[in-house]
């Protein structure tokens, strides 16, 4: 029996790119670089070269938080206080922004149907955890909140807080290849039965640690983000939170719900190689895009284009353009590739989300997005890397995601009248 199919009925993001889908789109298909200095942290005391307080941070975040206009509910979204929001870790806030713009029901509205959330995030609240330990060393009151806010969870449970879904509540660290894993989860659980309507994304914050660390394993640049291209020297980190609401597509019919796209086959492999290094013949990300396409029922000849995961790193840029290549053989040269990174900078567990919702832009506009500085090809990737927006015919899109450690996940996504 053919499973139905699982749609995507809502889309949510905050990110440096832009907060909310019209924000983003303009700046994706525009190619527009959202990378500024960083000012949400204090780096006082912390030997930082300056390139690694440059990035993808999100300016501006509101104090309150944001109503939802559409809602039928007038109060659905002021049911956490603005005070309450104020005192949330800023990988909490990033998560409702992009919550509340894709999960736009009522929870009166959704009784007896079985919800919930699944978010990929790496290192969680852990600016409540360096602001714990800050104070904890100079003899400060710390207050009982700050230990749990830091907790990987605590995201997952703020959005579910706020808007009431239950019994789902899972967070899930696949490192950089997070926020598509937890899609893909979300996508199994809706179309094996376990679920009837699932908020799925990433959410991650920047952070000291994130600075330091990447910074200590040189895999920062000071140039701008240039993946694929013979002068790369690595990212420029990034946050944000991006969502999406899968559910079957006799339940969007049931309500009329406009539908965005369909998520097709998900697949995941682990490389199991080392921590940091990818194995550069790409067989283990191979493994996760031919997992996708088996999950979907298709070949590398029904994908129109392909979402690359494009660190800029030489280790990540030869193992991917190596999966590419053990995938699509002869094709690889022609389908076409994009790369948000440049845009957002690496938004490490969140980054696999906010490429879902641009693999599902680009369906909808029947439009590539471009990859910003790109510029000159480097002979050893041979990829077809698309330099400026692009109008063309596009029905299904893969998208992948790689992270430390090993971690692989492969999504295959369709326009909605695919």
């Amino acid at each position: 029996m053919t499973p139905e199919p699982v749609v995507v009925t809502g889309m949510g993001i905050a990110c440096a790119a832009g907060v909310g889908i019209e924000a983003f789109a303009a700046s994706l298909f525009d190619g527009k670089p959202g990378i500024r200095p960083i000012r949400s942290f204090d780096t006082t005391g912390f030997a930082l070269p300056d390139h690694a307080l440059l990035g993808g941070e999100v300016a501006d975040l509101p104090e309150g938080l944001p109503r939802v206009p559409s809602s039928p509910s007038p109060d659905f979204s002021a049911r956490a206080t603005d005070k309450t929001f104020s005192s949330l870790d800023r990988v909490q806030k990033l998560a409702l922004l992009a919550a509340l713009e894709a999960w736009t029901f009522p929870a009166d509205s959704l009784s007896g149907e079985r919800t919930g959330i699944v978010l990929g995030t790496v290192t969680g609240g852990i600016r409540s955890g360096e602001t714990f330990l800050s104070r904890t060393r100079s003899s400060a009151p710390t207050g009982a909140d700050l230990p749990c806010r830091a907790a990987p969870e605590s995201a997952a449970l703020a959005v579910a807080r706020e808007l009431k879904l239950s019994p789902v509540n899972l967070t899930v660290n696949t490192a950089c290849a997070s926020g598509t894993t937890a899609v893909g989860l979300a996508f199994r659980m809706i179309r094996s039965g376990k679920a009837d309507r699932l908020l799925a994304g990433g959410a991650e914050a920047l952070s000291l640690f994130a600075a330091s660390g990447f910074s200590a394993l040189k895999l920062l640049t000071s140039d701008a983000i240039r993946p694929f291209d013979r002068r790369r020297s690595g990212f420029l980190l990034g946050e944000g939170a991006a969502f999406v609401v899968l559910e079957r597509l006799s339940s969007a019919r049931r309500r009329g719900a406009k539908v965005y796209g369909t998520i097709l086959g998900y697949g995941a492999s682990a490389d199991a190689t080392g921590m940091v290094k990818p194995d550069l013949t790409g067989s283990g990300l191979a493994r996760a895009m031919e997992a996708a396409l088996k999950d979907a029922g298709l070949s590398p000849a029904d994908v129109d284009a392909i979402n690359a995961h494009a660190t800029a790193t030489i280790h990540n840029d030869l193992a991917e353009s190596a999966a590419v290549h053990r995938v699509f053989g002869d094709r690889s040269a022609a389908v076409p590739v994009s790369a948000v990174k440049p845009l957002t900078g690496h938004a490490l567990a969140a980054s696999g989300a906010i490429e879902t919702i641009a693999s599902l832009l680009a369906l909808a506009r029947q439009t590539l997005p471009p990859t910003p500085g790109f510029e000159e090809p480097d002979p050893a990737c041979a990829l077809n890397v698309v330099r400026s927006s692009e109008t063309r015919p596009l029905s299904r899109v893969l998208s992948i995601s790689a992270g430390f450690m090993g971690h692989n996940a492969a999504l295959i996504i369709s326009r909605a009248d695919a």
